[in-house]
């Protein structure tokens, strides 16, 4: 039996290399072919494209067992890497944080570069031929050098592209001049507020890393129509970070501080991405004070989100703070923030509201007031999670009849050609929200 172990055991771990091998490099060709046929339903980020081209080079490599010992210790690097950033921040142990594919690839890869191709590879054939010819083989110290910088290459690339993937949303600067303008101090927090234009208040909630003048030219037209109230969220703008670790709870419980200091009794309410959320509890928590409420491009859980965008997000962390300086992001909040030398902290509190999971599908039952979603055809959330939004405020459920007899007083809108990151200065985003908040119960009327 022992003699028969150590007969199979150099074709058992073949076959071990070559599946391994195979198997990583689907995950290349599935980011960068679509294939297998499984559809992402996204467009793969440059970081994503950088170690898809890893995984598919080296998972090839790896199973012809071509300069294999190196293919798979650089494999081993990226799944750590990989585990490091996107999985280990989630949750401790790999099974909860979905990390388990990350680790048993990366120690796979580690087993096989310190045990070389074995048989059935062309490492195997080329230093057999060498032996027979007299002469050294594959020059693998050159190998070694070509891998290294592309290794050095990938991780910049990497670094600079998990950077990106914060950066997308543009500031624009085409906004109106507040009517007036100040602080609020709302537990142990200062908010600043500005007020535009005159009519009926509406609240205007920011997203994540930005101020309410992201909204450019969509602030301007709101306060054509509305007295808007734009709110600097907690460490946002020209409010202080504070001592508060950053909780969307929280905060939504604070806007109603803000308002009644300000003197408004029932206000609408938009809010976009981490102010829809912050909108959402808002009106979860005050309902009495929610006339109609708008949410651009919120889920309701943390599974709303495309998986791929999990690991950007708990990416997030002081530890890009210098990387950062040269972007939109940080020359927006040094402009204008009261405390610019905690923007490295503001990543590290971003970076742990982004990793701790949630959801809020019991709380959607207390959205009694009109609610009207809204996403970008191309948004980072799952189309199912948005329908399944819909369905527990009670719309898409049934037909709502001949006389909309049946009809849900919510609304769900998917603008087309649209992505998160466009849609907050989009026009189409006023076009639709303005209707909604002005009463409209009928398609093309304006009330």
């Amino acid at each position: 039996m022992r003699k028969m172990v150590v007969r199979l055991e150099p074709i058992a771990f073949a076959l071990f290399r070559i599946v391994f091998g195979f198997l990583f490099s689907q995950f290349g060709t599935q980011k960068l072919f679509g294939w297998p046929n499984t559809p992402l339903g996204y467009t793969p980020t440059p970081l994503l494209k950088t170690a898809a081209f890893i995984e598919l080079t080296c998972g090839f490599l790896i199973m012809i067992g071509l300069i294999a010992d190196f293919a798979a210790l650089l494999a081993s690097g990226e799944m750590a890497f990989a585990y490091f950033l996107g999985h280990f921040p989630i949750a401790f142990w790999p099974v909860v944080s979905k990390g388990v594919p990350a680790v048993l690839f990366c120690f796979a890869f580690l087993f096989i570069s310190t045990h070389g191709a074995g048989r059935w590879s062309f490492d195997r054939l080329w230093r057999e031929r060498a032996r027979a010819s007299g002469s050294e083989g594959i020059p693998r110290m050159s190998i070694r050098t070509v891998i290294a910088i592309f290794a050095i290459v990938a991780g910049g690339i990497a670094v600079q592209t998990t950077v990106h993937a914060q950066e997308k949303p543009t500031m624009r600067t085409e906004i109106p001049k507040p009517n007036k303008s100040g602080y609020a101090a709302v537990n142990g927090l200062n908010y600043y507020y500005a007020i535009y234009g005159t009519g009926e208040p509406l609240l205007l909630l920011h997203g994540g890393m930005f101020s309410t003048e992201m909204f450019g030219p969509n602030l301007t037209k709101l306060a054509q129509k509305r007295q808007v109230i734009g709110v600097d969220l907690q460490g946002h703008g020209r409010t202080a970070l504070g001592d508060r670790e950053i909780s969307l709870v929280d905060i939504g419980n604070d806007m109603a501080g803000v308002l009644k200091k300000l003197g408004y009794v029932k206000v609408d309410v938009l809010g976009y991405s981490m102010g829809g959320g912050v909108a959402f509890q808002f009106a979860v928590q005050h309902p009495q004070m929610v006339r109609r409420l708008v949410l651009v491009s919120t889920p309701y859980a943390q599974d709303g989100f495309y998986p791929e965008m999990l690991p950007q997000q708990a990416a997030l962390s002081a530890a890009l703070a210098d990387q950062m300086k040269e972007t939109v992001i940080y020359k927006s909040y040094v402009a204008i923030a009261p405390h610019p030398e905690d923007f490295p902290k503001l990543l590290d509190r971003m970076g742990a509201y982004m990793r701790k999971p949630y959801d809020w599908s019991e709380d959607v039952k207390k959205l009694t007031m009109p609610v009207m979603l809204i996403y970008g055809d191309s948004d980072m959330f799952r189309p199912e999670h948005e329908v399944k939004f819909y369905q527990l405020l009670g719309g898409g459920l049934k037909d709502a009849g001949w006389q909309r007899e049946h009809m849900s007083q919510n609304r769900l809108a998917v603008l087309p050609n649209l992505t998160h990151y466009e849609i907050g200065t989009a026009p189409e985003l006023s076009d639709t929200a303005l209707p909604f908040l002005n009463g409209a119960t009928s398609p093309g009327s304006s009330r």
